[in-house]
């Protein structure tokens, strides 16, 4: 079981204890807020108690007091992680929770769990200022650039549209679009720079997901460490990000060069408000800006308002070149792991890991009481 203190005990996650969890999700995450504690609970078990994946020591933990009150708790989810060849069991954490008369000791009990010499590899990319700070007091790793969100706008009048909208009663959405869809044209021919330049001779088309786990093989070798993403796990977390309907509609694309050649990939979901949420972007060494190149033009054709998604090392300079990006923080993103030539390749950037292998998917994010937008 776990480990027993003076005050309580840290244990694993049981699915007895959804009730009490979901009143810390509701207090840490949606406060002021309400949401179906059936809908909440059923969630909760078919993504963290998934009997194909479940393992009692990769899974989520509690804090549990001596009256059997949960004080605190950390979902889990199992993730492999391929370093410098070999395969890892790494743990995905999210959504640490508290309750608001709960004592440093306590937290303090439940963060031991995260010392490096417990894990090869565990890591979270929505973490708050407290949590960074333990993390890296327990010499965890950040990610600063996996930190950032970036955005590339198209259609500036839709989106300041749509911005209005959400805060108005009833939402109008479809009405704020149609004003957009006025301004945006005439904005677009004052200044050509909002239409991503072409200055290569790349093409996409769709492809399925086991074409884009194939070529996920291929390209994301060139980290020493990445998802390992074989065709089960790789599923598995597409079908969940599926049923996450703020998401949208998921798209998948294979980039080619001008002799028809295979040079990337990339993978997003689009709001119906046409809103872009790149997941992941798969790219051979040094065509990185024509992939990119490709993504953003393949967006503005099809007439979304913007595109997005978490920033990584390699993309920085390909993105930098566009006009019309901005970055923004988005979270703290850190790693723990027990390994030196893990924390060797994170120093110096080359590492793979957001979009699907992250929390972004994660219905917990955008559900359950959250209003969209």
């Amino acid at each position: 079981m776990g480990r027993i203190e003076t005050q309580g005990r840290v244990r694993p996650m049981e699915e007895s204890d959804l009730d009490q969890v979901a009143g810390l999700f509701l207090r840490n995450f949606r406060a002021g807020s309400s949401f179906d504690i059936s809908d909440f609970k059923a969630y909760v078990r078919d993504v963290f108690f998934d009997p194909s994946r479940y393992e009692e020591e990769s899974g989520s933990i509690v804090y549990e007091n001596a009256e059997g009150r949960i004080l605190a708790s950390i979902f889990s989810l199992p993730l492999q992680i391929t370093a410098n060849g070999r395969i890892y069991n790494g743990k995905l954490m999210s959504f640490f929770m508290k309750d608001v008369d709960v004592s440093s000791r306590s937290v303090a009990t439940l963060c031991l769990g995260l010392r490096p010499r417990h894990h090869d590899f565990c890591f979270s990319d929505t973490a708050n200022v407290i949590t960074r700070r333990i993390v890296l007091a327990g010499r965890g790793e950040e990610l600063p650039l996996q930190s950032l969100k970036w955005r590339r706008m198209f259609r500036p009048a839709t989106h300041l549209s749509l911005k209005v909208a959400r805060k108005l009663p009833g939402r109008p959405s479809r009405l704020a679009g149609a004003v957009g869809g006025l301004c945006d044209p005439l904005l677009r021919r004052a200044d050509r720079a909002l239409v991503p330049d072409r200055d290569c001779k790349t093409t996409s088309h769709t492809i399925g997901p086991s074409r884009f786990q194939q070529l996920a093989q291929e390209h994301l070798p060139r980290f020493s460490v990445h998802p390992t993403w074989n065709l089960a796990e790789f599923d598995w977390v597409l079908q969940q990000a599926g049923k996450n309907k703020a998401l949208g509609r998921c798209v998948i694309r294979e980039v080619m060069n001008e002799k028809g050649n295979s040079i990337g990939a990339y993978l997003y979901f689009v709001t119906p408000e046409g809103y872009a949420e790149v997941f992941n972007i798969l790219s051979a060494c040094g065509r990185e800006s024509d992939v990119v190149n490709e993504l953003l033009h393949h967006c503005d054709r099809e007439g979304y308002v913007a595109a997005g998604g978490m920033n990584q090392p390699f993309l920085m300079a390909p993105l930098s070149e566009q006009k019309y990006v901005s970055f923004r923080h988005r979270g703290h993103f850190w790693i723990i792991t027990r390994h030196q030539d893990i924390i060797d390749a994170v120093r110096r950037n080359d590492i793979y890991i957001g979009g699907l292998a992250s929390e972004g998917w994660n219905r917990l994010m955008t559900g359950f009481g959250r209003q969209a937008g």
